[in-house]
């Protein structure tokens, strides 16, 4: 299953130690249909062990949810809901929201860090 994370606590303990791994994080809503079907088709991936799922639900988690929009994650990019983010040491190095965000997509991103040799997906 994957993990929610509710508090700012669990968010900082996720960049951790461990944000040299690829980490796949996504933003949704539970009360909006499209982030639901968006949800449901990354928690097939996961349990497919395609990778590790981590969530953020902006309805049930607002404090967490101002948290990183006042941390500007991931940047420059607008924030939209569903949106996912590949993370990588603890910087985002691919993002994508509604309609893009697949297991597919989350599926080449990953790969394409892991055999990139500057980390970045493409």
């Amino acid at each position: 299953m994957p993990t929610q994370l509710f508090d700012i606590p669990a968010f900082n303990q996720f960049l951790g130690p461990d944000a040299s791994e690829v980490a796949v994080l996504l933003k949704h809503s539970s009360d909006c249909p499209s982030s639901q079907d968006v949800f449901n088709d990354l928690v097939e991936g996961e349990q497919q062990g395609l990778f590790d799922l981590h969530f953020v639900d902006c309805k049930t988690s607002p404090t967490l949810w101002g948290h990183l929009k006042e941390k500007n994650l991931p940047g420059n990019i607008k924030h939209e809901s569903p949106q996912v983010f590949i993370l990588q040491e603890g910087a985002v190095r691919a993002a994508a929201h509604h309609s893009a965000v697949t297991t597919d997509w989350v599926v080449k991103e990953i790969a394409a860090l892991k055999t990139s040799p500057e980390g970045e997906a493409a």
